[in-house]
């Protein structure tokens, strides 16, 4: 009747040591979650950050393009003025 009764308190013991972990792993499970969810949305604003950048670099791209086509155009009218100089410079002299 003892043994019986020994027995039946172990095996709830066991069951109850059983039904502890489980709830332990649950636990971590959820605590492992909350990290990834916490990972998951820093990872998306730093993307979000990124795509912003992104968009103001191809901005900026563009009107270094632009400036730069600006600079090239200014600087053929420049040489083209500072022939003309010269050459008008040595016309006068010479006349």
């Amino acid at each position: 009747m003892q043994v019986e009764k020994i027995k039946k308190l172990e095996e709830a013991l066991q069951l109850n040591k059983q039904h502890e972990k489980e709830l332990e792993e649950r636990g971590l499970k959820k605590i492992r979650s909350v990290e990834e969810v916490a990972r998951w949305e820093e990872r998306k604003k730093h993307e979000k950050a990124m795509g912003k950048l992104q968009g103001k670099l191809k901005q900026k791209e563009v009107e270094l393009a632009a400036v730069t086509g600006k600079l090239e155009t200014l600087r053929g009218l420049f040489t083209k003025l500072e022939r003309e100089k010269n050459q008008l410079e040595l016309t006068q002299r010479s006349g």
